[in-house]
């Protein structure tokens, strides 16, 4: 130690919003896998201070279809949006911390919390939006 991380990640999602409840079926509105997919990217740089405490930030970009399909007329609609976000984390890694350094170890456990930054592109029924994030998680 100390060690710097690069990485890199992508995948998919799946909007949920409102207007597609489709579990208790109250809404006009049904709901699509397919056609609500999107897909996110994200580059990460990280610098790992010793085996416990580390920083991360992380660059990513996010794009979201809002797929609806009224059940009474059959109308479809896909309301595609897409953002960009800015992040920083501080790590505590606690396996490290409660059990100590093994680098035979396959897994370990981190918890981390950090701000950034987000946007929202310019979209159809919406405006270039801009806001604060609170991130933490394990």
């Amino acid at each position: 130690f100390p060690v710097t991380i690069i990485g890199l990640n992508g995948g998919a999602n799946w909007f949920l919003g409102e207007g597609n409840n489709f579990i208790d079926g109250t809404d006009r509105n049904s709901w699509s896998i397919g056609k609500s997919m999107g897909y996110l990217g994200r580059l990460e740089l990280g610098y790992h201070f010793n085996p416990v405490y580390s920083l991360r930030f992380m660059a990513g970009y996010n794009q979201y279809n809002q797929y609806t399909k009224n059940r009474t007329t059959g109308v479809e609609n896909v309301r595609p949006f897409a953002g960009e976000t800015l992040s920083a984390d501080l790590m505590l890694n606690l396996t490290n911390l409660s059990k100590g350094y093994d680098p035979n170890r396959k897994f370990t456990l981190a918890a981390f919390a950090g701000l950034g930054l987000a946007y929202m592109n310019d979209n159809v029924n919406t405006s270039n939006i801009g806001g604060l994030l609170l991130r933490s998680g394990l």
